[in-house]
């Protein structure tokens, strides 16, 4: 397989360079204001397991250590731990700030067919749930000034993705997105977004229902994902984000989220387990 990651193809994107195993986050691809984006640490994962294994990978998996440093050169070490699994760590002189691993193997479901089922019936909207979508008015919480610039969700970045799914029952929270040629790879969406993508969607709701009170914030801890096929850039349609969250643990967090087609056909599926921090925590003090 030929890789032509974002990620490492020369271009605005490029944060991976193979000969110097260097990598870079620039800072449009922050999460917090001092950190790198957890759903692009976890991208990366993605994005070397492909390289390194030279084949398209099925499932994923990332731990968020720390910080992820920005505009500042982290190095990567691999090992293939199996055939098809090669296991990831990204770090600097500190130690790790985050690991995982990349494997070609899918048989090990990453969700009950109940939960794909329910997400997948949310693709679509009734028109009460549409109308419930289009009515809703965002309320500021202690997240929102910190996060504005979040290369995700953050409204404020101008380089970003801008993801701000909203709820349309009392557990599910939906967008309909374009991601634009930007994000072009071999006339599919590039990896780096398509699980960028399912990072801070799946945490949006976390005040509104309830998940965390006004003393409250939440970092991505961990996140695992079942690449089933990668997904056209610009469906007709647009692509669906559907995350639902599914229970709060003492300080951690667990949702459900899928990238789907404009009928529910699921491309990535993901389980994200968010810890529970103060808002300063969250800014980086």
């Amino acid at each position: 397989m030929t890789h032509s990651c974002l990620t490492c193809r020369p271009g605005p994107d490029s944060v991976i360079d193979y000969d110097t195993q260097i990598i870079q986050l620039p800072q449009r691809f922050r999460g917090p204001p001092a950190s790198g984006n957890g759903g692009i640490a976890t991208g990366l994962i993605a994005c070397l397991g492909e390289k390194l294994l030279g084949e398209p990978i099925q499932r994923i998996s990332s731990r968020l250590i720390r910080a992820v440093p920005l505009a500042s050169p982290m190095t990567f070490t691999s090992q293939i731990t199996e055939p098809n699994t090669v296991s990831i760590s990204i770090g600097d002189s500190d130690g790790p700030a985050f690991t995982g691993w990349a494997s070609k193997d899918s048989s090990t479901p990453i969700m009950s067919n109940e939960t794909v089922a329910l997400l997948a019936s949310n693709a679509v909207l009734t028109k009460e749930k549409l109308d419930r979508f289009e009515n809703h008015v965002e309320q500021l919480n202690p997240s929102s000034a910190d996060f504005a610039g979040c290369f995700v969700c953050g409204p404020k970045a101008e380089f970003g993705l801008r993801l701000r799914p909203r709820p349309v029952t009392d557990e599910i929270s939906w967008l309909s997105w374009d991601p634009g040629e930007r994000w072009t790879d071999d006339n599919r969406l590039a990896l780096l977004p398509a699980i960028a993508s399912l990072d801070c969607t799946a945490a949006i709701g976390f005040h509104r229902e309830g998940h965390l009170t006004q003393d409250e914030s939440a970092l991505l801890g961990s996140f695992d994902a079942t690449i089933i096929e990668k997904p056209p850039t610009r469906p007709a349609g647009n692509l669906r984000i559907v995350a639902r969250t599914r229970s709060r643990d003492r300080r951690k967090i667990f949702t459900d989220i899928g990238l789907f087609s404009p009928t529910g056909q699921p491309y990535v599926l993901g389980l994200a387990t968010w810890i529970v921090v103060t808002p300063e925590k969250a800014r980086g003090k």
